[in-house]
C-alpha cells in the first residue's frame, strides 16, 4: 500500500491506495527491493518464505518434478507471475507447458506452495489469486496436516476453483490426471518438516468427495 499524507502538515496519513504492478516492477528494477522477500497481492507487499526448512522442501519438489515433466514443462522457483495490476505474487513452484516463459504456449500446468506458518495466506488469499489467472491446477503441500491440498477444474469464466481435494500423506497426487507428474507427500520425508504449524486442519475434502 501507498499512503497519502495530509497537505497541512506532510506527517499524517490522510489516505492509502494499493500499489501497482507497474510501480512494484519499477522498485524491482531499481534495486530498491533488494534486501527484501517479497511479493506484491492485492496492491500490498507481503514477506515471503518461511526460512531453510522450507526452502529445503521446495528444492526436493522442484527436482521430483522435474525428472518426471521433462521434455514438455520447466519448473521454475520463487519467479514471479504477473496475476493483475495489483497482484504479482512468486509462488514456491510453478511448471509452465514450454521450456520459456515467453516463448510457444506460456501456460502454467501448476502451481505448488509449501505452506507452514503461511497456510491460511496460501488456501485463501492466493488461492483466489491463481484461479483468476491462466493455471490449471494448484497444489498446497500443508506441512501441518501431511497432506496435499489440490485446487482443480477451474472456471475461467467465473475465476474459481471447481473443486478441492486433500490427498492423505501416502495418497498419490496427479496433475490433470496424468501420471507422470504425480507427487505423494511420504516423498517429502527425507526433508526435516520443521515449519509444521503444530496443528492439523481439519480436511476440506478426502479423495473420493470434494467440496468447492
Amino acid at each position: 500500500m501507498v499512503e497519502i499524507m495530509g497537505g497541512e502538515t506532510g506527517d499524517v496519513p490522510v489516505r492509502t491506495r494499493p500499489l501497482r504492478r507497474a510501480e512494484y516492477q519499477y522498485l524491482l528494477r531499481s534495486g530498491t527491493l533488494d534486501e527484501e522477500r517479497v511479493e506484491l497481492l492485492g496492491g500490498a507487499l507481503v514477506e515471503v518464505g518461511e526460512g531453510e526448512a522450507h526452502d529445503q522442501i521446495v528444492e526436493r519438489i522442484a527436482g521430483l518434478l522435474r525428472a518426471r515433466a521433462a521434455p514438455t514443462g520447466r519448473v521454475y522457483i520463487g519467479e514471479s507471475l504477473a496475476q493483475s495490476d495489483f497482484s504479482m505474487p512468486r509462488p514456491d513452484l510453478m511448471l509452465w507447458a514450454t521450456d520459456g516463459h515467453w516463448s510457444g504456449d506460456p501456460r502454467v500446468r501448476l502451481i505448488i506452495e509449501v505452506a507452514g506458518r503461511s497456510l491460511d495466506k496460501d488456501r485463501v488469499l492466493k488461492a483466489q489469486l491463481y484461479a483468476a489467472a491462466a493455471v490449471d491446477e494448484y497444489w498446497i503441500v500443508d506441512l501441518g496436516s501431511g497432506t496435499i491440498e489440490v485446487c482443480a477444474q477451474r472456471d475461467r469464466v467465473m475465476g474459481l476453483w471447481g473443486s478441492r481435494v486433500i490427498y492423505g500423506a501416502d495418497e498419490v497426487v496427479a496433475l490433470g490426471g496424468d501420471p507422470a507428474i504425480r507427487l505423494t507427500f511420504s516423498e517429502l520425508r527425507a526433508t526435516p518438516l520443521a515449519l509444521g504449524t503444530g496443528r492439523v486442519e481439519p480436511p476440506l475434502a478426502r479423495r473420493g468427495g470434494a467440496r468447492g
